[in-house]
């Protein structure tokens, strides 16, 4: 049965091997990226309709509701949510993180997530095989 998966930091090494498997099996895959417009468009041109891209920060609080607004636009029921993006700061001791630093990657890592599950939640409760996965 096809599915209809949200898969975040698609333009990644992971996000997009994870695009890639679903499309294979025959599934839609809705790719939300934020950076790597090249890496987006030659995902796109490489699976067609089969994929979806929304460009957008995660870590923006608005991101959430404004990919929830596209995706009903497309007339799309996701079935899963996989929350893949992430970021990591330079390898360094703790110590010398700026504050700045330390709170992008909270956004990013914790309430993109976070965002993403409290938009998506509604629409993903109205597939029968719907879940979440946070990578």
């Amino acid at each position: 049965m096809k599915k209809t998966i949200i898969v975040t930091g698609v333009t990644g090494g992971i996000g997009s091997q994870i695009a890639r498997k679903f499309i294979l099996m025959g599934d839609i895959v809705i790719g939300v990226y934020n950076k790597s417009e090249s890496v987006a468009m030659q995902l796109k041109k490489e699976f067609g309709a089969n994929l979806h891209l929304y460009k957008c920060d995660l870590s923006d609080f608005d991101c959430g509701e404004k990919l929830l607004l596209y995706i009903e636009e497309k007339g799309l029921q996701p079935d899963l949510l996989i929350n893949n993006a992430g970021m990591l700061p330079p390898f360094d001791k703790f110590f010398h993180y700026s504050e700045e630093m330390v709170e992008k990657c909270m956004d990013v890592n914790f309430n993109g997530p976070r965002y993403a599950i409290k938009e998506m939640m509604p629409i993903l409760r109205k597939s029968t095989m719907s879940g979440i996965v946070n990578i």
